[in-house]
């Protein structure tokens, strides 16, 4: 009995001394992590653009579409802490580290905000579409997709009308260029999202590219003598 008891106070003490081991190391390692970090510090700058594309992920990540003075008010805190939270190593880099995923964030919701375009409801039937041809894609077997800056659909007022739409016809007219003013009737329909979860998600970057409705021609293009000026928007990104 004696034996066991011995046995069972030297086991406490060995984990009693290893406990406070662990704890010595644990208090040291911010300390360990703060040196390492000086010695870097030359190489902070480095990590901004990682930090500030962190912050653009976590924008999007979100389930569902934040206010822009959500993200003003990140950014303010995070610049808040910065100024008042000056002492030491790790400080300095956490601030930091929040204030450039902070920027991300709000850059990502700037960007979003300006590129915002009205986007189809709901799929229409065969109704008129004007507009100025932006881009021509040649299809592999017959036909061509072409990209419209729009001046009209149908009877869809104009702030509900998208700026762009992406039409594919099976039918080609000779000598059409970007620029041209053109005419045709289309089944549209809004952008779709991914066909599976994590996939490709067209929808998001058709809302960046301000293009609100994609479909297909259902009679032939031609040229619009009678067309409207063109509406002022950003350059369209061409697809890779």
């Amino acid at each position: 009995m004696a034996s066991a008891a011995g046995k069972s106070v030297s086991a406490t003490g060995r984990a009693g001394r290893l406990a406070r081991r662990a704890l010595a190391h644990a208090a040291r390692l911010p300390a360990r992590l703060a040196d390492t970090l000086e010695v870097e510090r030359e190489r902070w700058f480095y990590w901004l653009p990682a930090l500030v594309s962190a912050g653009i992920g976590a924008y999007f990540l979100l389930a569902s579409e934040p206010r822009a003075l959500m993200a003003i008010a990140i950014v303010l805190i995070a610049v808040a802490l910065r100024l008042t939270l000056r002492r030491g190593t790790l400080v300095t880099v956490l601030t930091g580290t929040l204030l450039a995923m902070a920027v991300g964030f709000a850059v990502a919701k700037l960007r979003t905000e300006w590129v915002r375009a009205p986007v189809l409801e709901r799929a229409t039937g065969a109704v008129e579409v004007r507009g100025y041809i932006e881009l021509i894609e040649p299809r592999p077997s017959r036909g061509e997709r072409v990209t419209l800056q729009v001046t009209s659909i149908g009877d869809l007022p104009g702030e509900a009308t998208p700026y762009r739409v992406r039409i594919r016809s099976l039918r080609t007219l000779s000598g059409l260029a970007p620029g041209d003013a053109i005419i045709l009737k289309a089944r549209l329909a809004p952008p779709s999202g991914p066909p599976l979860p994590g996939g490709y998600d067209f929808a998001r970057q058709a809302y960046y590219d301000a293009i609100g409705g994609v479909g297909y021609a259902v009679s032939s293009i031609q040229l619009d003598p009678e067309a409207a000026p063109p509406r002022a928007r950003p350059a369209l990104r061409r697809p890779r």
